[in-house]
C-alpha cells in the first residue's frame, strides 16, 4: 500500500464513523460509461450529461463498512481508462 493511500485511510477513518453512507463522485468519458455501469449494478447512481456531451459525472451513495471498502471502490474504478475520482 502507498503512503497516499495509508494517508487517505487514515483521514477517512479520522472523518467518519464506519460503517457509514459515503459519497462517491465520477466522470466518466461517455465512451466508458457502460463499464462504469457494469461495476454498479446493484447501486444506484445519479447521472448528468456534461455541458458538450462527451462526459457524465456520476454521483454514488454507498454504504460501506471501513475504510478499506473506500479505497477498494476507487482503485475498482481506477481500471477504467479516462475515469476522473473526485
Amino acid at each position: 500500500m502507498s503512503q497516499d493511500q495509508k494517508s487517505f485511510i487514515a483521514a477517512l477513518e479520522n472523518h467518519y464513523d464506519f460503517p457509514t453512507e459515503y459519497t462517491f463522485k465520477f466522470i466518466v468519458p461517455k465512451d466508458k460509461v457502460e463499464d462504469f455501469r457494469s461495476m454498479f449494478e446493484r447501486d444506484k447512481l445519479n447521472s448528468k450529461v456534461s455541458k458538450k456531451g462527451n462526459y457524465l459525472s456520476f454521483t454514488l451513495v454507498k454504504t460501506v463498512e471501513n475504510s478499506q471498502k473506500v479505497l477498494d471502490v476507487y482503485t475498482e474504478v481506477a481500471s477504467i481508462k479516462g475515469v476522473i475520482s473526485l
